[in-house]
């Protein structure tokens, strides 16, 4: 199983949070990341989970379409920037045995916390930009001594990486 992690794009100021757009940045941002990443590689996922805040649901949208992903689309209220990561990741581990791959479309500080945990526990390990993307892949099935499963890191890329 792969789980692609991807924190929303820049967006515009404004209140209440939940309510902010893309901003034409944000928009500059995924049109750069989108155009530098194989499509292919979403080719096996089946679900893609994401914040109900505005700035998410058009990233998921945005990205869903450039990368032709034809996954369900799925707005999950704890996918919020001050979510559970623990509760976020022991939910990914009862999925994890199916063998898809899962989009989560989300914000920081929840993006890093679930870094940290997947990966271990050590905090501070990933910095999410935004409109980063992370790959991670399922190394071990959750356990007792590994509630979440055992997870790598295969990438981390952000569009600052394509851009001169």
């Amino acid at each position: 199983m792969k789980l692609f992690v991807l924190r929303h794009a820049h967006a515009e100021d404004g209140y209440p949070d939940s309510n902010r757009p893309l901003s034409e940045h944000g928009a500059k941002q995924l049109a750069a990341l989108c155009d530098n990443l194989n499509p292919d590689m979403f080719s096996n996922v089946a679900q893609v989970w994401l914040s109900p805040y505005i700035r998410a649901v058009q990233t998921a949208n945005i990205f869903c379409k450039n990368e032709g992903i034809n996954a369900p689309l799925l707005e999950d209220k704890n996918l919020v920037p001050h979510g559970d990561s623990d509760s976020l990741a022991r939910t990914i581990a009862g999925v994890c045995q199916f063998g898809s791959d899962l989009i989560l479309v989300t914000h920081n500080p929840l993006a890093e916390n679930l870094a940290d945990a997947l990966l271990g526990g050590k905090t501070g390990l990933l910095h999410f930009n935004k409109c980063s993307l992370a790959r991670f892949s399922l190394e071990g099935l959750p356990n007792s001594e590994k509630p979440y499963g055992i997870w790598s890191l295969s990438m981390l890329v952000n569009p600052s990486h394509f851009q001169g």
